[in-house]
């Protein structure tokens, strides 16, 4: 009682007009897929899927999958919140605020590792959290959460974490009795939209431009950061311009100064999106980023430039060309939907053009294919040598030790297909990827391009990896999911015996953000 009159005085206080369904969609990609299996059918819509998260306002949501109304009877609290509602979920007029509890629970055998790491270790995660959201009338609303993790990883990814100091897309990690890792997160946006075209966000999370599984351009594969958001739309919604600040850092120290610990090297991002929908069913992006100088090598910060203050599509590629202190990556981000169940996307990223350092990506995406709920995805991607790099290290596209765009960085031809079917509450995911790299870890965006090689003998990385999932949803609206998968990886540099790892895992799980250990 006393938290419903609580809630109760703030609405009064605020007093916005209008229906409440504000919230930033949460990033994870199966309420993009479903959402876009809606639109997908829908020939005259003009959503802009180009750039995420989106905005839910702008969804039909009794079409989508987790999103529409659940008619069904539940007569327990505990089967409702279990099975349908929030955890907690209060409604006061044009007031909603929910609380859901964050869990990742997994449980994990590896076959096929000859070490005896894991005969002498209990492969499991252990996250657990909370996640918030509001709206405060139809024009404000915001969303945080945390994670707090501790975990046992199977050997290949131990390794990853022991080479570079982070979890992939978890951020800096800590020793954990041994052989195991502590990491965590937090996320949070506050959006407010004074009119239906024009929405503003603040807030500590990430991004994603592109319609495909990875993206060229910027990928939500990094691990969180602040920014600052504008987003426009005319011409009855058919152009769409966003642009946004963020701060990113490099793992890289300080000299050391009063605190015990000194802070990381930072650098500003400025970044630009212009969308346009060509025809209901044809849509082109245009992307700008540039990563303004903070900190030289020297140690010495720098004002912050002026350029960062002017939302302008293009004024990093004006101001700074291709071979400036300053690093500048263009490109264009394309989709066009054929019919009611096929769509092909593409992307191609420029880095700097004279040398030669660009991405491209091709992708088809089927939905429907001969069964409601079946949908195939099959993705192309290529990334010259030293894509993402900058003669300047600390200039490099990147963020916490991992690059901005497709995760395993430059030098990489990459297939890889997807399926997915959904039948009521279940769903079955197969997912295969080939990854053939030819610039290594220290070659791919934290080094000088234009130094010379510090080895005559080539790298080489080959990777096939291919996982199968089957989950139930407990409750679609949360995401919450029990589920069993079964990952086979196999691994090779240059001509080294191969080292495979053969994972199984059952897992309890609400996933609201994606994650990424394919590459």
């Amino acid at each position: 009682m006393i938290l419903r009159s609580v809630l109760s005085a703030i609405l009064l206080l605020i007093a916005i007009h209008g229906v409440a369904q504000q919230q930033v969609i949460l990033p994870e990609r199966h309420f993009y897929r479903e959402i876009q299996r809606a639109v997908q059918r829908d020939s005259s819509s003009a959503l802009h899927m180009g750039m995420r998260p989106g905005l839910l306002r702008r969804v039909n949501k009794e079409k989508v999958f987790g999103y529409r109304k659940d008619s069904s009877k539940y007569y327990y609290w505990v089967t409702s919140r279990l099975l349908r509602d929030h955890f907690v979920e209060v409604r006061e007029g044009e007031f909603r605020f929910t609380i859901d509890p964050l869990v990742d629970l997994q449980l994990g055998w590896d076959f096929l590792d000859s070490t005896g790491y894991t005969d002498s270790t209990r492969l499991y995660t252990n996250s657990r959290g909370l996640l918030v959201q509001a709206d405060i009338g139809s024009k404000l609303s915001f969303q945080t959460g945390f994670i707090e993790t501790q975990a046992f990883l199977p050997a290949y990814l131990r390794e990853w974490v022991d080479d570079r100091g982070i979890v992939p897309g978890m951020g800096r990690a800590k020793i954990f009795k041994g052989p195991g890792f502590d990491y965590a997160q937090s996320f949070g946006t506050v959006s407010y939209s004074p009119r239906d075209n024009l929405n503003f966000q603040m807030g500590y999370g990430r991004q994603f431009v592109g319609f495909g599984y990875r993206s060229l351009l910027l990928s939500d594969a990094a691990f969180n950061y602040p920014f600052l958001k504008g987003q426009v739309q005319w011409w009855d919604g058919r152009m769409e311009y966003t642009s946004f600040v963020a701060v990113m850092q490099n793992l890289t120290r300080l000299p050391t100064g009063e605190v015990p610990e000194s802070l990381f090297r930072r650098k500003l991002a400025g970044i630009h999106y212009l969308s346009m929908k060509v025809t209901p069913r044809w849509e082109v992006g245009l992307f700008e980023a540039t990563i303004w100088e903070r900190w030289t090598e020297q140690g010495g910060v720098q004002p912050m430039p002026w350029q960062l203050g002017v939302p302008v599509f293009g004024i990093g590629t004006a101001t700074e060309g291709f071979s400036g202190v300053n690093n500048v990556l263009v490109g264009l981000n394309t989709r066009a939907m054929v019919g009611r169940h096929l769509e092909i996307y593409g992307q191609l990223a420029a880095d700097d053009p004279e040398s030669e350092r660009i991405g491209t990506q091709l992708g088809v995406s089927a939905y429907d294919v001969g069964l409601l709920n079946l949908d195939v995805q099959v993705e192309w991607n290529s990334t010259s040598s030293f894509l993402y790099a900058h003669p300047t290290i600390l200039q490099s596209y990147s963020n916490h030790n991992q690059p901005l765009g497709h995760p395993a960085g430059g030098g990489v031809d990459e297939w890889l297909g997807i399926l997915n079917y959904r039948y009521r509450r279940w769903m079955l995911q197969v997912k295969g990827n080939y990854l053939l790299q030819t610039t290594g870890p220290e070659g791919q965006w934290d080094a000088d391009p234009d130094a010379a090689p510090t080895s005559d003998v080539p790298f080489e990385r080959e990777l096939k990896q291919v996982e199968s999932t089957l989950s139930f949803f407990l409750n679609p609206k949360t995401n919450a999911r029990l589920s069993v998968g079964y990952l086979y990886r196999e691994e090779t540099f240059a001509e080294d015996v191969a080292r495979r790892t053969g994972f199984l895992t059952c897992a309890l799980r609400m996933a609201v953000m994606n994650r990424y250990a394919d590459f």
